[in-house]
């Protein structure tokens, strides 16, 4: 069996930067950041906006490190999506979560684990499914706190890995 949690990219979470506004409600961006990256100008403004307590912002900028390959240090996807997960953003929460399984960190305090739960409590459904490939690996398939339980709760929300995960799980039960 060969669960899927789709692309790391895709699974990713990533704001709409129209969606970090100025005090005046204005954009901040003129688009999203699946059309590319953003101008100087707009990364500037996201920085701003994070320094001020903005979770999309901090989103965007820890995503934007990410992609530059800054993963670690003062301006880095860990602290911007460290900044944002402990403001309760379950997509931060998402993402440090990955960042922290690629850094072979999957259990214990501040890990994969913990920030994937945290987002799943918060009815994150990429969460959900990673949590549920966690506890595959781990050999619980069945009962709470399981592969099981997790894709079931993140397909009941519509997501379409977890039901094809539940499949694979069913037909080689």
């Amino acid at each position: 069996m060969q669960p899927t949690a789709g692309d790391h990219d895709a699974e990713m979470s990533n704001r709409d930067a129209d969606s970090t506004a100025d005090e005046h409600g204005e954009s901040s961006a003129d688009a999203d950041r699946f059309q590319g990256p953003p101008s100087a100008e707009e990364a500037r403004q996201w920085r701003k906006a994070a320094l001020d307590g903005n979770v999309d912002a901090m989103c965007n900028l820890g995503r934007l490190c990410y992609e530059d390959g800054q993963l670690t240090g003062s301006d880095s996807a860990e602290r911007w999506w460290t900044a944002g997960a402990k403001r309760s953003d379950p997509d931060c929460m998402l993402n440090l979560g990955l960042l922290r399984y690629e850094q072979e960190r999957v259990l214990g305090l501040d890990s994969a684990e913990s920030w994937w739960r945290r987002a799943a409590e918060g009815g994150h459904p990429e969460a959900m499914c990673n949590l549920g490939i966690l506890r595959l690996s781990q050999g619980k398939t069945d009962g709470k706190d399981s592969a099981r339980s997790w894709w079931q709760a993140a397909a009941d929300i519509g997501d379409a890995d977890s039901a094809h995960n539940l499949a694979l799980l069913d037909t080689d039960s």
